[in-house]
């Protein structure tokens, strides 16, 4: 690659955490009346009313004149000093932006509506994560009240439990979120990991279970980490990036093994095993064979393909490579004695499960225990010599028993379209717990016996809202290369198909990640207040398998825009809505997806919201931990790949003169994966090209990409997106039910 920069090129600083603010992005003010729905509902419009006074735009963005010169291509950069958020125009740019957003978000009454709304269908008491630690059972627990979740530890036979590691004691306002925890082999202690205000950044503490308090341990400087304990229960070996000071390791991009020795300083945790040959590795650990040996599966950045090294716990030096990385999908599920039993796309784009041989580990020696089949195998989990499998199919999941012998043995029977989250457990357990939901309903818990795979409902969670009464239709839309898109649409009895009804599109299309049926509390505020909800299941995602994702994956990833334009041209030619009451919404690549269908059609949305989204696709890789992205979008240093990722870049396609819909833009002041310069310079730049355009850019303060992020944000960022979109595509409003 030849690349330089002209000069005039800003400082360019590394963009980690900024004077934190609040992280959204906003567009819109309506005012709404309705009455409650029912028989006799009355209608009326939503006004829409703006303050000029607060109006976005008057404040020019810094620039400067930079200019890069990308594989001999100009390429202006102008708004480059937005990436430096420690400068004080930038900071003061980005006040103002959030403020004006801001005044013009809460001025309307619907937002206060919609966010009580809101948070009102969370308060119930839910878990998940389900664990069996000496004869107890450990859960994470959410009651919907406070900020964050917290770990429970009760007695198997129901009786209520004890908070064994609560953030909201820690610190009650919700800065702390608690992420995975590990037992040791003798369920004394839990190795723990915390984030802060939403970021990715890891720091591992250990509780002892019988006093409920910390110890002095504490290790920073993870990043999607894992752990696992030696058998002795005093040391653990975890993953990380090397840190600043240890200037042996020459690469910082990849995570390595260190040991941790309970008592000591982390400062001088040791080194035991690192893959140099593989930039960028991502590892996870487990312990298998009675905590003998060690497993380590490795992958490049977000590639799926998985390589796996096994050796002597107490030896990690000696671990060897049996499975290679980066050809084919493989996800360990369970090892004994000398086999691996694992989850793999190799010769099965749909997934089958192997049994390896670990003396040998070639795929030619691999024995599938679990075939192939009409829908993609996305889970697994072994008890006993029982598999208990999940199958992706027809837009929902369902459940299949086999034996690793004699093959399969029982269907579970769950009724309806919907998402199962299942859980490891003991290897001697009869039985399992798994979470289900859809999109009418919550998640539930229920109980599956593995012998017969029969079902019972545990407990009996009462969600204040449900979408019982929702009408759920599969639709299709056609693509411009002829693929068929499905188009899920969601909304209420009585629905008038005379083109006017406000609908919200929703997509993602990246990684593998397929739109599972899940529950959505946006939606069912979307729908209560008269609209129709749509989710396209565009390429990128893993609906039907590797193809499907490889359908949108590099320098095929612009299907995914062309299929969403095609699900938001079906929504219209059906007569469902029209496109001045059609918007559209997603977050992270899915913001990237819905920018660059509304910079590609224009004409075709009444507006758009894109939370966190990834924008500028020629430097995404220089910031936090977008290099691990390059697999699935390509390497902007490669000459090959940057063609695909200028023409696919939503920043770097504005097209001035053009009038753009409404659009907001969400980010978070901490969000440490798609840093927040992506939102600032793509509003910047659609106001200078494009100044016709209506943005505004919302910023929220103490929070992060996500995941993470304490209750109350989730509930003001889902809330100025529904107030945004309702406002802006016009149409009557209905009364939102009270709680």
């Amino acid at each position: 690659m030849s690349s330089k920069t002209e000069p005039g090129e800003g400082r360019m600083s590394a963009v980690a955490r900024v004077s934190r603010r609040e992280v959204f992005t906003l567009l819109g003010l309506a005012t709404c009346v309705g009455l409650a729905p029912g028989a006799g509902a009355q209608y009326l419009p939503s006004r829409v009313r703006l303050d000029p006074r607060g109006r976005p735009g008057s404040r020019e963005a810094p620039s400067d004149d930079t200019v890069d010169i990308l594989h001999g291509v100009r390429v202006p950069d102008p708004f480059r000093p937005l990436e430096d958020l420690s400068r004080a125009d930038v900071r003061a740019w980005i006040a103002a932006e959030d403020g004006a957003a801001r005044r013009v978000l809460l001025e309307d009454p619907l937002h206060a509506k919609v966010r009580s709304f809101l948070g009102a269908s969370l308060r119930y008491r839910r878990s998940a994560g389900q664990r069996r630690m000496a004869g107890e059972l450990v859960s994470l627990v959410n009651d919907g009240v406070r900020e964050r979740g917290w770990l429970e530890i009760g007695s198997l036979s129901g009786s209520s439990g004890r908070a064994l590691i609560d953030p909201n004691e820690i610190t009650p306002k919700g800065h702390l979120a608690l992420g995975n925890y590990v037992p040791d082999t003798r369920s004394q202690r839990i190795a723990y990991f915390t984030t802060q205000d939403g970021g990715d950044e890891q720091t591992i503490r250990i509780r002892d279970v019988a006093s409920g308090q910390d110890l002095a341990d504490v290790v920073t400087g993870c990043r999607f980490s894992s752990i696992v304990w030696l058998p002795d229960g005093q040391s653990f070996y975890y993953t990380r990036p090397p840190g600043p000071e240890e200037a042996i390791l020459s690469d910082r991009t990849s995570q390595h093994i260190f040991q941790h020795v309970l008592g000591t300083p982390a400062s001088i945790d040791r080194l035991v095993w690192r893959a140099d040959r593989y930039p960028g590795l991502s590892l996870t650990l487990r312990s298998i064979n009675g905590g003998r040996q060690l497993l380590v599966s490795g992958r490049i950045g977000t590639d799926d393909a998985h390589g796996i090294w096994i050796g002597p716990m107490e030896e990690p030096a000696r671990l060897r490579n049996v499975i290679p990385i980066g050809s084919a999908a493989f996800a360990p599920v369970h090892a004994v004695g000398g086999i691996l039993y694992a989850l793999t796309d190799h010769d099965a784009p749909r997934g089958r499960i192997v049994r390896v041989i670990l003396a040998d580990g070639r795929p030619e020696g691999w024995r599938t225990i679990v075939p192939e089949g009409e829908g993609v195998i996305d889970g697994a989990v072994m008890i006993g010599k029982r598999l208990v499998v999940r199958r992706f199919e027809r837009l929902g999941h369902r459940l299949e028993i086999h034996d690793a012998d004699s093959g399969r043995i029982a269907d579970v029977d769950i009724p309806g379209t919907v998402r199962i989250r299942i859980d490891r457990t003991e290897r001697s357990a009869t039985q399992m717990r798994i979470n289900v939901d859809d999109r009418r309903q919550p998640m539930r818990q229920m109980r599956l016996d593995i012998g017969s795979g029969a079902v019972s409902l545990i407990g009996a969670a009462k969600p204040p809202h449900t979408l019982a009464d929702a009408v759920i239709r599969e639709t299709e839309a056609v693509s411009e290369d002829g693929t068929h898109i499905p188009v899920t649409l969601m909304y209420l009895p009585g629905l008038a198909m005379n083109g006017a009804n406000r609908t919200l599109l929703y997509g993602y299309g990246s990684y593998g990640i397929s739109q599972q049926p899940g529950y959505s509390s946006l939606a069912a505020a979307w729908l209560r207040l008269g609209g129709v909800y749509a989710i396209a299941a565009v390429r990128g995602g893993a609906e039907f398998g590797r193809a499907w994702h490889d359908g949108a994956r590099r320098a095929t990833k612009r299907n995914a825009v062309s299929d969403f334009v095609a699900a938001a041209e079906h929504l219209v030619a059906s007569g469902l809505t029209s496109s001045r009451h059609l918007g559209c919404f997603g977050a992270s690549s899915g913001g990237r997806l819905t920018l660059g269908a509304m910079l590609r059609r224009p004409d075709l949305f009444g507006a758009v919201a894109a939370g966190v989204p990834l924008v500028d696709m020629l430097r995404f890789h220089k910031h936090t931990f977008g290099a691990a992205w390059k697999p699935e979008y390509g390497d902007p240093d490669r000459a090959e790949d940057f063609a695909w990722l200028h023409a696919l870049s939503p920043l770097h396609n504005v097209k001035a003169g053009v009038t753009y819909p409404p659009l907001l833009l969400l980010t978070g002041d901490n969000d440490q994966r798609v840093v927040p310069s992506h939102s600032y310079k793509f509003a910047a730049t659609l106001r200078r090209l494009a100044p016709g355009s209506d943005v505004l850019v919302r910023t929220r303060h103490e929070a992060g990409h996500g995941p993470g992020n304490a209750a109350s944000k989730v509930v003001d960022y889902q809330a100025d997106i529904v107030t945004f979109l309702m406002s802006r595509l016009g149409g009557p409003v209905r009364e939102l039910p009270q709680l």
